[in-house]
């Protein structure tokens, strides 16, 4: 184990040490202390796997917050080229609340601004003599 690693490890082991199960399901943790006792390397395992676990989290979050970023920058980018191709038509057809971008939020909340109602008219029944 190199420094960083143990470094790592007691990061990651620090939060067990300030921390008591409030909630413990009893059955549970006699199974647990069951399987632990049964295999010598049970905790070692569990720890790394753990670490191994909050690892690929991290990184899946990053992943994810790169890929929201590109995807916000894209969106400026198709704005930006929608107001020039606008501009150079010599038009803004933006003044209603499509062009606001309400509708396309694809909410119920939109849907309501958009069209005034939250859900399809019923259609009507007429009675039959």
């Amino acid at each position: 184990m190199n420094q960083r690693e143990r470094d790592d490890l007691l990061q990651f082991l620090q939060p067990l040490l300030r921390t008591r199960a409030t909630d413990k399901d009893f059955a549970a943790e006699i199974l647990i202390l069951d399987q632990c006792a049964r295999q010598p390397d049970a905790l070692y395992l569990l720890v790394q796997r753990a670490m191994t676990l909050e690892s690929a989290l991290e990184a899946a979050q990053a992943r994810i917050a790169e890929q929201q970023g590109a995807l916000a920058a894209d969106t400026v980018t198709q704005d930006a080229t929608r107001d020039t191709t606008l501009a150079r038509a010599g038009t803004d057809d933006r003044s209603g609340a499509w062009g606001r971008g309400l509708c396309s939020a694809g909410t119920r909340a939109a849907a309501t601004a958009c069209l005034g109602t939250s859900r399809p008219p019923r259609p009507t029944t007429r009675a039959t003599t």
